[in-house]
């Protein structure tokens, strides 16, 4: 398997456990870089909502998950449609587990007390600086695992971290990175964390459909 931006998102799964309370609420402003490109993405917290912007060639994406029942929804900005997606569930069968170590060092990142920690799995190797002053960092419907089929849910001692920084090199040496630009707390209107009232639902079965049969 080449090493792709998916593979940085599925270290960043890592910190994608069963969503906790959260304080916190406010802006985050995030960005990934690889060989491939470089996607920003803006992370949303309020009431254990969150709401999830990355630009992509085709637009804005926006994915929300509600905290009360764990329900994740995909907007499509520009078709003014919206999809139910149903949580990722577990591959069968034992998965691999990767190796992490808390290093014991720390420092200050964006005002925030930062853990340094180290995650070894088959294919890559990450070097990961994690806060517990943002709450758990969720992912919509990974199912608690990432693409790779590594169960997360598992790592107890490790629930409550939001990630700031990593660095992650697969087999190849490849490299990409994940950072925390920005952190800004502040009130949000609930407005955000809800479907528009003039979007429509798409079924997600004509998604598959060739054209000429819709």
């Amino acid at each position: 398997m080449s090493f792709r931006p998916r593979l940085l998102l599925s270290v960043i799964v890592l910190w994608m456990t069963q969503l906790s309370a959260q304080s916190f609420e406010g802006v985050i402003e995030m960005k990934t870089k690889s060989d491939a490109d470089t996607p920003s993405i803006t992370y949303m917290v309020k009431d254990g909502n969150v709401r999830i912007e990355m630009e992509t060639q085709r637009g804005t994406m926006v994915l929300l998950h509600m905290g009360k029942d764990g329900s994740n929804i995909v907007l499509m900005t520009q078709m003014q449609m919206y999809m139910e997606v149903p949580a990722a569930q577990p591959p069968e069968g034992d998965a691999p587990k990767p190796e992490i170590t808390k290093t014991g060092k720390s420092q200050k990142i964006l005002g925030y007390d930062a853990d340094e920690i180290d995650v070894k799995g088959e294919n890559f190797e990450s070097k990961i600086w994690a806060t517990k002053g943002l709450g758990q960092y969720v992912a919509p419907g990974m199912g608690g695992r990432d693409r790779n089929g590594f169960d997360w849910e598992s790592m107890e001692q490790y629930k409550g971290y939001f990630p700031l920084q990593i660095v992650t090199t697969g087999k190849s040496g490849n490299e990409s990175k994940f950072e925390v630009t920005k952190i800004e707390q502040k009130s949000l209107d609930a407005s955000l964390f809800q479907i528009p009232p003039d979007y429509k639902k798409m079924d997600r079965p004509m998604m598959g459909r060739p054209r000429n049969e819709r």
